[in-house]
Parts: C-alpha cells; structure tokens; sequence
C-alpha cells in the first residue's frame, strides 16, 4: 500500500511538471506594465491591439526561422514602419495648407520596435513565474543602450498619448525538478507608436 501511494505521489509531481504552462499572454500586460515603470506617469504607454498585430507579426517570423531580426521576408513589411503601417490606417481628412483641396493625415505614426532573443534561461517554477520571465526581458532591454532608448523614448511634438505592446513566445527546453526550476527560450517582439493631437484640425 506505502508503494502506491508513494508511485501515486510521484506520478502527480511528474504530471504537473509535464503540464507546465506559461501564460505569454500574462507577460506580455506584465511587460508592458514593468516597461511603463521606467517611464514618467504622463508618456506611459497604453496597451494597442494594433500593435500587438503588428508585433504577432514580427514574432511568428522569427520563430519560423529561429532567428532575431527586425527585417521581415515579405518585401511589402521588411522595415518595422511598414508592418506598423499595416495595422495603424486612422486618418482624418482637413483642408490642405493651399486650400484647394484636401488631405488625409494619419492620426498615430511609428516611434520604434525592439527585438529580444533569450536562450537556456532559468526561472523558479512558482506562481510569480510569468513576472520573474517579463522582468528579466524588460531588463535586458534596459541594459542595452539602444533598446533602452526606443522603451524610454518620450519626445513630443504634437504627441496626445504613447502606446505598444510586446508580443511573446516562450518555450519549455527542460525542467529540472531538484532545483524545481525551468529553463526557457524566449523570443519577444515590442512595437510603439504615438497619437497625434488632431484637435487643431477638427472644428
């Protein structure tokens, strides 16, 4: 009887390793949330469902060929802008500066993508999991001259409001159940834009 028990024991521990699942869609609120704290209260970005396109976009061509990059293999979004553009189409139509006519202006316009590959990471298997995962990308990205600037990226013109999102995907490469940690790849993409304040523009 103690060895079923003890076999019963064993196999439940085993199949709740096997069953580890990591909620990206968690980490990705998470990341954008612990990006925004490096950020002055007035330029935090808001989470965009365009952008999040825009970033999926990105995110399922990188892990198709297992590489980081910004370039797309579609020629029509190679550039960050494009794919940004794809998504981001809001126009508004006022007079041109000639007054003969009119034009379509874009209401929310591109301000930079950042891309982060992580390879045989370690993380505690606990409930803080997806925050451990979302912090070690933010910092990553804080600790790289360049990415630092894009996240922190706050230069207004006619700017009404910041926004973005990071699109994840994080993979399982192995669990080591001694030290009750798990060891991770995670490739992240993380797109932003601004919206423009069109109140001149609208009578």
């Amino acid at each position: 009887m103690k060895k079923i028990i003890t076999l019963l024991i064993l196999l439940v521990s085993l199949n709740g390793y096997s069953q580890l699942v990591i909620d990206n869609e968690k980490i990705e609120n998470l990341c954008l949330e612990y990006s925004n704290s490096f950020r002055d209260t007035i330029d935090w970005r808001y989470s965009d469902s365009k952008c999040k396109k825009a970033a999926d976009m990105q995110l399922q061509h990188i892990v198709k060929i297992n590489k980081p990059t910004h370039k797309h293999s579609n020629p029509n979004y190679r550039e960050p802008e494009s794919r940004y553009d794809l998504f981001h189409t809001d126009k508004i139509k006022v007079k041109s500066q000639n007054e003969k006519g009119y034009a379509m202006l874009s209401t929310q316009s591109y301000k930079g993508e950042v891309v982060l590959w992580l390879n045989n990471y370690s993380f505690n298997i606990d409930s803080t999991l997806e925050t451990q995962i979302s912090k070690k990308i933010i910092d990553k990205f804080m600790s790289s001259p360049f990415h630092k600037s894009t996240l922190l990226s706050n230069i207004r013109v006619s700017t009404k409001s910041f926004h973005g999102y990071f699109s994840t995907d994080v993979k399982v490469l192995k669990i080591d159940k001694e030290s009750n940690k798990v060891y991770v790849r995670i490739y992240c993409v993380g797109i932003f834009g601004e919206d423009w304040d069109m109140s001149e523009y609208i009578n």
